[in-house]
């Protein structure tokens, strides 16, 4: 977005209409003395872009005129894309807002009202909050590149989409969006499984099968770690050998790298100091020929100043001579003007009073329909409280279930559901085969019965530890079971029963259905009072609560009450509708408007005769003491003209041929020296030092290489692998029965916990690849600020700074001075700035005194940052030190407009 111009009036300091425009790509300076408006018109241009119109919040009742009722109004003009559009918005009083697009040369309304405000978010892509007015956290892209006064020294955040575009620019990472809903969903997969720092979850079905398993697990997990320990070291001593052989051949090649380098380097310190000597005498010598210059131009001015002075003294003289008649005609003229002017001022009295009675009573007609527009509004939302006490008692009334309850209960019936299945497969079951039909009985874990049975029909019964059959003319069988496994599973599916039918007496309800019924009450009249609170939130927009809105219906119906009884007005007044007065009132104006008009012409007239008939009487005086002083002046000429003859005794046209002589050998002694520099002689002592640096890197690192192998090789001749994969091989088969009933539970919960790793690591891996070239920009920036060109910038995969240092971050950002860190929050908005301009959307970089905390030094390092900026996108830089921006771009002004124009 380009700003092209910015116009308020009720603004501020700014009563009348001023404007600040038109601006373009350029850097733009606006310069003024303190509090003289400048901060002022960027904070009234970002609540005309980012606030609604009908914003009432305090940072926008402060842009009033200070104790004024007066509606602020702000128009600003911007291009986007090619395509220039104006908002202008009224604050506080009446408000209105309206979006303009320009076409064929002309401007065309789009859109007004609450349609203009949202047009306008949506362009410059900006949020809204719940209530009041914008934060820089909602200005979408113009949070990163308008420095606004009195904003905190901090790095920026990266929240929101906005920040991730910004984020995606500088670092150019690119992640599919349905990526981030699969990382949700595994992470929900596994939270009922594991807890966050990935152990299993008490409560849960796999917390209570692991119990049983983790001393087993705990010396195999030491047998394997020993196993991979003797494993890794082999490997690592395979692996060192390629490595050495690599190293020497690295530190040859290094070390011939670093003595070239070298070489070239004593080469060019002795070229660039014979420079420095021929550069002198340059400059000596075109000092030289600018001195015989300027004192050739001084001789052909005096020259013609003398000319000049000479016919300035003759019209001296004559002018002194016509000031007494203009005198006695400009007096007559004054005491027409002044009769002139009482009479006009009785005229004006008059319609000023009309005027404010018509105020009044157009002010007592608009409260009377407010008055009635909130009596219908404070009905309305009476209904909607209403409604929203009576679902808050219904909610209040059902038993306290959530999902988290039901989840408990769930749990404990699958718990009961599959011991009773345990409990049937391991418990006893009887075929019986009999060769004759007949009946009799059975008694199952204490439950008789009568039994049936058919000659040649097989028939099969199950109990859990005891069964008595009675056969008729065979006699009594008993059958009993002594596993201790079952009767320790008895006793469990008791007491978890027990618990079952205690939890569902706390919780107040029937079953699982009756609970999963209560929790859907519970959701539905929930969603029934957000419904309703939204309704009457969006009622009471402009007010805190119901009684608020109460107490402005009586405030309103009061001043009504009390405005009429002051007016008391007639029975043509009582009668006359608003389009009737608001007519009247505009007539009213224009006449007022013509006769103050009037009124001033007349007052500009008698102060010009006034000033015209002192003119003419200082003239008078001031003719004589011209005439004196500008003999004076030719005198004087004369005198230095005779003195700079004086000085070039063979003429100055032979000095300034020697001078310019003198200096084209020295130009050319110069430029033939610089041939001899070797070529990219600058980078040479950076070069040189990484070379250096490198060799001995690699030296160390072989040196290291070199011991590991002798370590790792006496390390490996004094352990072995004796009977390590045994006693895993025994470990494994003693776990691997309860581990069969885990694997499926373990599955699931590891592939979802593995699935968000890997998101994760791709988005880290993704970010640490292009954050490099990220953090050299912003350290080359930061260099080209402060002077520093060793220390770098370090930067986190969330792109939030770590600190600045030479080798690593030692230097946290908040413990660098506050200039150092506006130096580097401006490296970011530059940078920022920069990367969008690059991909097409030219963008305003806004600097409220950015600079009062930086040295001279560094200033004139920033104004060369800026000047080369300023041809890929626009700034616009506020000050009250205009002197130290001189040269650096246009400067604007704050313009007053005419009112009649």
């Amino acid at each position: 977005m380009i700003i092209q111009s910015i116009q308020v009036e009720n603004l501020g300091p700014f009563r009348h209409l001023v404007k600040v425009g038109p601006m373009q790509k350029d850097l733009h300076i606006l310069s003024d003395k303190n509090e003289q408006g400048k901060s002022t018109l960027i904070k009234a241009a970002v609540r005309c872009l980012f606030d609604k119109h009908t914003c009432k919040d305090s940072s926008i009742k402060d842009l009033q005129p200070a104790g004024s009722e007066l509606a602020p109004k702000v128009t600003v003009c911007f291009s986007q894309n090619d395509k220039a559009f104006k908002i202008h918005k009224r604050f506080l009083n009446q408000p209105i807002s309206q979006f303009y697009e320009r076409q064929n040369n002309d401007w065309t309304l789009i859109a007004d009202g609450d349609a203009a405000d949202e047009k306008v978010f949506e362009l410059l892509e900006s949020e809204q909050p719940g209530r009041g007015a914008t934060k820089p956290s909602h200005w979408g892209l113009m949070r990163y590149l308008w420095a606004m006064q009195g904003e905190p020294i901090s790095w920026p955040d990266w929240q929101g989409e906005t920040g991730e575009k910004v984020k995606s620019h500088l670092a150019k990472v690119q992640i599919d969006s349905s990526t981030d809903e699969l990382a949700r969903v595994a992470q929900e997969i596994a939270g009922q499984l594991y807890t966050a720092t990935g152990k299993p979850r008490k409560g849960g079905l796999l917390k209570a099968e692991l119990d049983s398993i983790d001393e087993l697990k705990s010396e195999l997990l030491d047998t394997q770690r020993q196993m991979e320990d003797l494993e890794a070291r082999e490997v690592r001593f395979q692996s060192l050998q390629p490595n050495i052989q690599r190293l020497e051949k690295e530190l040859a090649e290094a070390g011939i790298e670093a003595r070239e380098l070298r070489r070239n380097g004593a080469i060019a310190e002795s070229v660039l100091f014979e420079l420095k000597i021929l550069e002198q005498n340059l400059k000596n010598a075109e000092k030289l020929l600018q001195e015989i210059q300027t004192e050739k131009q001084n001789l052909n001015q005096l020259q013609e100043s003398l000319k000049d002075y000479e016919k300035l003294a003759l019209e001296a003289r004559n002018k002194s001579k016509k000031t007494v008649t203009s005198q006695q005609k400009h007096a007559a003229e004054l005491d027409k003007v002044r009769t002139l002017k009482l009479s006009v001022q009785r005229q004006l009295k008059q319609i000023e009073q009309q005027l404010e009675r018509t105020q009044s009573i157009l002010e007592l007609r608009n409260k009377q329909q407010r008055l009635e527009s909130l009596s219908r509004l404070y009905s309305k939302a009476q209904d909607s409280d209403k409604a929203v006490q009576s679902f808050r008692k219904e909610l209040k009334e059902l038993p306290d279930m959530t999902p988290k309850k039901l989840s408990k209960l769930e749990e404990m019936e699958r718990s009961i559901r599959e011991k009773e299945v345990k409990l049937q497969a391991t418990g006893l079951t009887i075929e019986l085969n009999p060769d004759l039909t007949g009946e009799g009985s059975v008694e199952l874990d204490g439950v008789k019965e009568t039994l049936n049975y058919t000659r040649h029909s097989s028939k099969t019964l199950r109990a859990t530890r005891t069964a008595l059959l009675q056969l008729k003319d065979w006699g009594a069988i008993s059958i009993r079971s002594g596993s201790e496994e079952i009767s320790a599973l008895v006793d469990s599916l008791d007491s978890e029963r027990n618990s079952w039918n205690a939890a569902l007496a706390e919780m107040e309800v029937k079953g699982i259905d009756s609970a999963r019924d209560i929790i859907r009450k519970r959701d539905e009249l929930k969603s029934r009072i957000r419904e309703k609170e939204s309704a009457l939130k969006g009622m009471l927009e402009d007010w805190d609560d119901l009684e608020s809105l109460r107490s402005e219906t009586e405030r309103i119906s009061k001043s009504c009450q009390n405005l009429d009884s002051q007016l008391g007005l007639n029975d043509s007044e009582v009668v006359e509708t608003v389009i009737e007065l608001e007519s009247t009132l505009v007539s009213q104006k224009v006449e007022l408007k013509s006769k103050r008009a009037e009124l001033v012409n007349i007052e500009d007239q008698i102060n010009s005769q006034q000033d015209r008939l002192q003119t003419i009487i200082s003239d008078s005086h001031a003719s004589n003491n011209e005439v004196a002083r500008i003999e004076s002046e030719i005198s004087a000429a004369r005198q230095r003209i005779n003195d700079i003859n004086q000085r070039y005794k063979n003429g100055m046209d032979e000095a300034f041929s020697k001078a310019q002589l003198e200096f084209v050998k020295a130009e050319a002694r110069l430029t033939e020296k610089k041939k001899d520099l070797p070529e990219n002689y600058s980078t040479l002592p950076e070069r040189n030092r990484r070379a250096t640096a490198a060799e001995a890197e690699i030296r160390q690192e072989l040196e290291k290489c070199r011991r590991e192998v002798t370590l790792l090789e006496g390390e490996l001749k004094a352990s072995g692998a004796s009977g390590l994969y045994s006693e895993e091989t025994r470990l494994l088969e003693a776990i691997e029965q309860a581990e069969s009933r885990i694997a499926e539970l373990q599955t699931d919960g590891n592939a979802a916990r593995l699935l968000s790793s890997l998101i994760d690591y791709r988005k880290n891996q993704a970010t640490q690849t292009v954050l490099g070239p990220l953090e050299e920009r912003l350290s080359q920036q930061f260099a080209l600020l402060t002077g520093y060109d060793d220390r770098r910038v370090f930067l986190n995969d969330q792109l939030a700074i770590t600190g600045i240092g030479r080798e690593s971050a030692t230097i946290p950002f908040d413990s660098l001075s506050q200039g150092a860190r506006e130096q580097l929050v401006l490296s970011l908005r530059l940078a920022v700035a920069e990367e969008l301009s690059n991909d097409g959307m030219v963008q305003c970089l806004i600097l409220d005194d950015v600079l009062v905390n930086s040295d001279k030094e560094r200033r004139e390092r920033i104004m060369d940052v800026l000047s080369a900026a300023k041809e890929k996108f626009q700034i616009l830089l506020l000050t009250c030190h205009p002197d130290w921006y001189r040269g650096l771009g246009s400067k604007v002004e704050i313009q007053k407009i005419i009112e009649d124009q």
